[in-house]
């Protein structure tokens, strides 16, 4: 009885001692140590979606968003808010992505834009369409279940990320490694409890200890795909990023000669992937603003809350609803 009640006592503890090994993996490699210091400046000339990767290791709405706000103040797209919806609109000429039946596109020649940009704006606007309401995009989104577009739009972003280095290129090897470990985990303990009713002197005292096992490796194999696919060069760059998110989400009031006003729009996109455009917003409450350019209201904007008010819903909503409509699985 002491044998098996310390096979049963035993085996579950170095289950658990793996199960611990593998969650500080995944929590250090994600967070690491805090990051405090500040960076004023970005730490290299990217996109803000692909920065957005980065940062939540997946692409997501906010780095759809901040592409679509990047596009804006960079004078490709022009966002206009009306008392009825809203609608966007093509600042400049462009040929959007080629596409033949059956193959990605591919992007359009001198356009200056990456290819998931290009893939955004072809599925905001019909071809040769200068304009596209709310409606509209509602309309195009609904057409299909998924969205290759989008589905394409989310790959071209994180093979971008992947170019940067900041990724493993095959992080499924890491995962079927910890799958086939917590697989063996769980057999272990299904043998183990099928032996202990046939040939234990006492059943009953530690089969519960072999059910113990057979959820630590349940539980092991849940949290294999959530492992970090960053690489070292995607660590060094995190807490570079990170640095300059906290100079973004600095509550203190900005100082010194700056231009506010194009500091806070070239800057706007990079908040919004970092998640802090509300604390960069809040940093410019007491200086000179004025509505960009890029920009149109049927109401009269004259703070710079009522333009952060009217504006991130508009971009929110349009990038959560193309999230939406990707392909299954979609990075």
């Amino acid at each position: 009885p002491a044998t098996w009640a310390l096979v049963a006592v035993g085996l579950p503890l170095l289950a658990s001692l793996l199960l611990i090994i593998l969650s500080l993996q995944l929590t250090r490699a994600w967070q690491g140590q805090p990051v405090t210091e500040e960076l004023t400046k970005p730490p290299a000339e990217l996109q803000p979606g692909i920065v957005g990767i980065l940062l939540k290791g997946k692409s997501s709405p906010r780095s759809l968003a901040a592409t679509l706000l990047h596009l804006a103040t960079r004078g490709y797209l022009q966002v206009v808010h009306r008392t009825d919806g809203f609608s966007f609109g093509k600042r400049r000429s462009l040929d959007l992505p080629v596409r033949q039946a059956g193959l990605p596109a591919s992007p359009a020649q001198g356009s200056g834009l990456d290819h998931f940009e290009l893939v955004l704006l072809d599925k905001l606007f019909l071809k040769d369409a200068i304009r596209s309401t709310g409606h509209d995009i509602e309309l195009r989104i609904g057409r299909h279940l998924f969205s290759r577009k989008v589905a394409e739009a989310y790959l071209a972003m994180y093979e971008a990320a992947l170019a940067e280095g900041w990724f493993v290129r095959n992080p499924e090897l890491t995962h079927r490694r910890w799958r086939f470990v917590s697989l063996v985990v769980m057999a272990v303990a299904i043998l183990a409890f099928v032996m202990s009713l046939l040939i234990g002197p006492a059943p009953h005292y530690y089969t519960l200890g072999f059910a113990g096992l057979f959820f630590v490796g349940v539980v092991m194999e849940r949290i294999a795909p959530l492992l970090p696919r960053r690489t070292r060069a995607g660590d060094v760059a995190f807490r570079q990023w990170q640095a300059f998110r906290n100079f973004l989400a600095n509550p203190a009031p900005l100082t010194g000669p700056i231009d506010a006003q194009a500091l806070y729009e070239r800057y706007l996109p990079y908040a919004v992937a970092c998640g802090c455009e509300v604390e960069w917003t809040e940093r410019f409450l007491d200086l000179p603003f004025r509505v960009p350019d890029w920009y149109t209201s049927e109401t009269e904007l004259h703070v710079i809350e009522e333009f952060a008010n009217s504006l991130f819903p508009i971009i929110g909503t349009v990038a959560t609803d193309l999230a939406r409509a990707r392909e299954p699985y979609a990075v």
